[in-house]
């Protein structure tokens, strides 16, 4: 089978350099998502999901604290992720709130808005874990399955590229 050249080549491709300067260009000018690429959030994001797992385990059984991680965990990151828009501080020398970010989520301004980076990757791919651990631990009991399915699948389809954006029903649009 030929391959195209394009893919023999080492050299990056014009468009794969311009989307690395734009992302470069953009994590210096949105300090309200840059912090989401830096791998030392990465080790304390995970720290506070173990750590809150473990305070859970102290009050509540197996079922209901493996859900209510779960649960917790899909609310807290889409209204972190997902809900809240803005920037709780100017970029670019205005006022609070007047950038160009004001009208944008958390989610829509990590890495200036380019799909499948490293930091996207990686908060897809703990939701995905904390949503699969969950359903080893409470056995698939169906209506643990359901609710952890559910708080799933919002978290989960907020994140993909075609919701970018998209205010379902006018919800949380300006």
């Amino acid at each position: 089978m030929l391959k195209s050249p394009t893919l023999l080549s080492p050299s990056l491709s014009s468009t794969e350099e311009d989307n690395k300067a734009e992302l470069k260009r953009h994590k210096i000018a949105n300090k309200n998502a840059q912090w989401l690429s830096s791998p030392g959030m990465w080790g304390v994001y995970l720290f506070l999901l173990v750590a809150s797992r473990c305070i859970l385990q102290l009050f509540l059984n197996t079922n209901s604290g493996w859900t209510t991680w779960n649960v917790l965990h899909a609310i807290v990151t889409f209204f972190a992720l997902h809900w809240v828009k803005g920037a709780p501080f100017s970029t670019e020398g205005t006022h609070i709130g007047d950038t160009k970010y004001h009208k944008l989520t958390l989610w829509e301004q990590i890495d200036g808005g380019v799909q499948y980076t490293p930091a996207r990757k990686f908060l897809t791919f703990v939701a995905i874990l904390v949503f699969v651990v969950t359903l080893h631990f409470t056995a698939y009991n169906p209506l643990t399955f359901f609710i952890n399915t559910t708080a799933f699948a919002v978290i989960f389809i907020a994140k993909q590229p075609f919701m970018a954006k998209v205010r379902l029903f006018g919800i949380n649009s300006d």
